[in-house]
């Protein structure tokens, strides 16, 4: 208990804790530290289980028009995202480009702005969608058999 006290205390985290930082906010005093932002709290992916989904909580600027990430690394498997935004579309492709099995995809873009509709490989679908801080966050589950494409309106 007195270990978990003051290590609650500390004040610098060696990784960035997703739910406490602002991903509007990119650090540039430590290269280190501004990967360790961009990676824990923007893509918002952590250490996991190898073989288990991946959890990518994406909260992206709003400053970030485009951003494109190639071998992102889960077990054998690599990922391949590619984020868009123009105006009040956000599009995202996500794929598997390899890896002995398809990797199970838990996707939560966060956005500012209410969703209006949302497109997963050309067809309509309905998500849960969940208050967090000042965004919201939607949760949908994948499985990269194949490349794919969200689309959100806001």
């Amino acid at each position: 208990a007195a270990v978990r006290s003051r290590c609650a205390n500390v004040q610098r985290r060696i990784l960035p804790d997703w739910d406490a930082e602002n991903c509007n906010e990119l650090p540039a005093a430590a290269a280190t530290h501004t990967v360790n932002v961009f990676m824990y709290t923007m893509l918002g992916v952590g250490p996991g289980a190898p073989r288990g989904p991946i959890r990518i909580p994406l909260c992206l600027p709003e400053w970030l028009a485009s951003l494109s990430v190639e071998n992102l690394r889960m077990g054998d498997a690599l990922l391949r995202l590619q984020c868009t935004r123009a105006g009040e579309h956000d599009r995202y492709v996500v794929e598997q480009i390899a890896g002995a099995m398809p990797v199970r995809l838990i996707f939560e873009p966060t956005f500012t702005r209410p969703i209006k509709s949302v497109w997963i490989d050309n067809a309509a679908a309905e998500l849960s969608m969940q208050p967090h801080r000042d965004r919201v966050v939607t949760p949908v589950q994948l499985m990269l058999d194949h490349q794919r494409v969200l689309h959100f309106t806001t």
